[in-house]
């Protein structure tokens, strides 16, 4: 019963982009974290401790197009 709740109220919506982040996942270098361009414009001027680098076009399971895909690289603090 519990179950059946909670995936009725699942926002079937967001499937395609849980799906392509698990995807971007599997593809990540250990320590990387690769994320889509939406994601970038979400992030907007916040890039204090890191920057966003694009990397080449990528074919993922189950996409019919490429996705472009950024790589989200920490930049040392600086002390002040």
């Amino acid at each position: 019963m519990f179950e059946r709740r909670c995936l009725s109220t699942f926002p079937y919506d967001a499937l395609p982009a849980v799906n392509i982040a698990s995807r971007l996942k599997d593809r990540a270098r250990t320590g990387e974290i690769l994320v889509t361009e939406p994601v970038t414009r979400k992030l907007g001027d916040a890039r204090l401790d890191f920057e966003v680098v694009k990397v080449p076009v990528m074919l993922l399971k189950g996409k019919r197009e490429p996705i472009d895909a950024y790589s989200i690289v920490v930049t040392p603090r600086r002390e002040l």
